[in-house]
């Protein structure tokens, strides 16, 4: 709070970065919270979600789909009504084409492991052995470029593209991509592909789906304006 004070004291532009997990999400979708980040002088805010991932992984962690879906419609209202940018890294799918692992995006760690998100912790290539060009154009990166494209691969993304994420959306993308290309872990496990956390990410999968589904197809239906992109149809109305 002093930093921003500090920062709103100077004229600074500056924002707020707020990770949604499933104890803080009625704080963090309230209209209350969205008031004191702009009442301090914040001129955009970014939202993620809690993943199962890292040293102690915890699926109770998690947002639940219907939290998810609150910030949402929060996000979409807020837009409407407030002086504040806000990017809903998950629910904004739909204006970046769905997942941009790799495509538009990257993360390379502090051991120089080129990954293609900063929550999926897999690579094959390490920047002390390879230029950054050789990387984007691994097969690994390749093969994550094609599976964004449902029409590429048997078990590609749904083409929802409200749920675009490889960990949590569609969870077998990232275990196909993962062993097809031998791809190594860069942290502390491979929870993602196996045991307790990958059968509870399964079952997270079926609940987005069994919620967002629905709702991508009326907003298709709804929408006035479609918009072809990369041989994807993109609802933008």
């Amino acid at each position: 709070m002093e930093a921003m004070d500090n920062l709103k004291e100077e004229g600074c532009i500056f924002g707020f970065s707020a990770t949604m997990n499933h104890q803080n999400a009625d704080a963090l979708t309230s209209d209350d919270f969205i008031d004191l980040m702009i009442n301090r002088g914040c001129y955009l805010g970014w939202y993620f979600q809690y993943l199962p991932i890292g040293k102690k992984p915890a699926l109770k962690m998690m947002s639940t789909p219907q939290q998810r879906n609150r910030l949402r419609e929060q996000v979409a209202r807020w837009r409407d009504t407030k002086e504040i940018f806000i990017g809903d890294f998950w629910n904004d799918g739909p204006h970046v084409e769905g997942c941009i692992a790799g495509r538009s995006f990257l993360h390379i760690n502090n051991k120089g492991d080129v990954e293609p998100c900063a929550f999926v912790h897999f690579a094959v290539d390490n920047i002390h052995g390879k230029t950054l060009w050789e990387a984007i154009n691994s097969p690994f990166m390749k093969a994550i470029r094609r599976m964004q494209q449902a029409e590429n691969a048997p078990q590609a993304y749904s083409d929802n593209l409200l749920t675009p994420c490889m960990i949590t959306d569609q969870p077998w993308v990232l275990r196909e991509v993962v062993a097809a290309h031998g791809a190594r872990p860069t942290d502390n496990g491979d929870g993602l592909l196996r045991g307790e956390i990958a059968e509870g990410l399964d079952s997270y999968s079926q609940e987005i789906h069994a919620l967002y589904d629905p709702l991508w197809e009326e907003a298709k239906k709804k929408s006035g304006r479609v918009a072809y992109q990369n041989n994807r149809t993109i609802f933008t109305g």
